[in-house]
């Protein structure tokens, strides 16, 4: 429950907020009044344990407000927020400079003071993730990297100390939980940026405005994401060995390209029989069939994409001809590309 006052010595600010049909229809934030004495402040936000204040900063620039370094100095963890008529760019800028979280123009609507408040459950989440997870997330990348069998119980475990930090506060949970997958994937992205080619990024992305999931299927959700992403190193480490690791890897971060030994060979600079016979001595598998089961792996990426038609796919990663490219896909997977993404349960609508 995130706790939400006005200091208004004009009144007008804390009418408006008082009216807003919000605080019916939101149960995770309660507005908690307003003071028009800014000398007593301090000791409201105290009382009421504001989360965010809001700040009637009319006729004033925020410079003359003394009362936002005290708030900062004394109470560092309460969001501030300027209201204000003045829209000109001093003012603004000045309030930012000031260390305020938010500026809201006069007069203000409800859709303004939601994105206000969203906007305070991503920075907390951010804060929360930064200081309290980076344990246990460190830990969850190292499973995923060296395809230890404690990725589910980690996922576990970093989902359920969230729940456990917030208590109630489910919307807050489920928020947090989406904002720290999303932080995961960019941290295993920084460390094998060629994986961005291999995982379907919209399972890591929070929606905006999404229903919020029960735990139980955030964990199943992400067990089962961040164990692929364990599959597809683990599948890839052959590519460790130095003598083909950079021909592999040429393949991997240009799958989209129409590859042949001619384009691999001058990408890499060595000799196309040399390529050829040690690629197929190192790996066990030839080059030619290397680059399709690449190829493959990343179309079973492109078909999670409801919006990407077959043919669409197919010119993507260098087919030109969508009925060979399936008939490609098909002798990898035993399944056509329809076929596949039927079995993924997709909406292609």
């Amino acid at each position: 429950m995130y706790k939400i006052s006005v200091i208004d010595r004009k009144g007008e600010v804390s009418k408006a907020l008082a009216a807003s049909p919000l605080w019916a229809e939101r149960q995770d934030f309660e507005y908690v009044g307003d003071t028009a004495e800014e000398d007593k402040a301090i000791e409201f936000l105290k009382i009421t344990q504001t989360s965010m204040v809001f700040i009637n900063a009319d006729d004033r620039d925020s410079c003359d407000i003394p009362l936002i370094n005290d708030i900062k100095t004394i109470l560092p963890d309460v969001y501030i927020v300027l209201a204000s008529h003045n829209e000109g760019f001093k003012s603004v800028h000045n309030g930012f400079i000031s260390g305020i979280f938010d500026y809201m123009l006069l007069p203000s609507d409800d859709n303004t003071l939601k994105e206000i408040l969203l906007r305070l459950y991503s920075d907390l989440g951010n804060k929360y993730i930064y200081k309290e997870l980076t344990g246990a997330i460190n830990s969850l990348i190292e499973s995923v990297f060296n395809g230890k069998e404690s990725i589910v119980s980690r996922c576990q475990a970093i989902i359920e100390t969230i729940y456990s930090y917030f208590e109630k506060d489910e919307l807050t949970s489920f928020i947090v939980t989406e904002k720290a997958k999303s932080f995961i994937y960019d941290e295993i992205l920084r460390k094998a940026p060629w994986l961005k080619n291999f995982t379907f990024k919209y399972n890591f992305i929070h929606k905006t405005g999404a229903q919020p999931e029960s735990k139980p299927v955030l964990i199943k959700k992400w067990s089962k994401d961040f164990q692929s992403i364990a599959d597809t190193i683990s599948k890839y480490r052959i590519l460790d060995n130095n003598l083909i690791n950079d021909i592999g890897f040429y393949i991997i971060n240009n799958v989209d390209e129409h590859l042949t030994l001619d384009d691999v060979s001058k990408g890499v600079f060595l000799n196309k029989s040399y390529i050829s016979h040690i690629f197929k001595k190192i790996s066990g598998i030839s080059f030619i069939n290397f680059i399709t089961h690449v190829k493959v792996d990343r179309a079973k990426i492109l078909l999670m994409d409801p919006h990407l038609k077959i043919y669409e796919i197919a010119a993507q990663i260098g087919y030109n001809n969508p009925e060979y490219f399936s008939r490609v896909f098909k002798s990898v997977t035993g399944l056509t590309p329809n076929r596949y993404r039927a079995g993924l349960n997709i909406d292609t609508e």
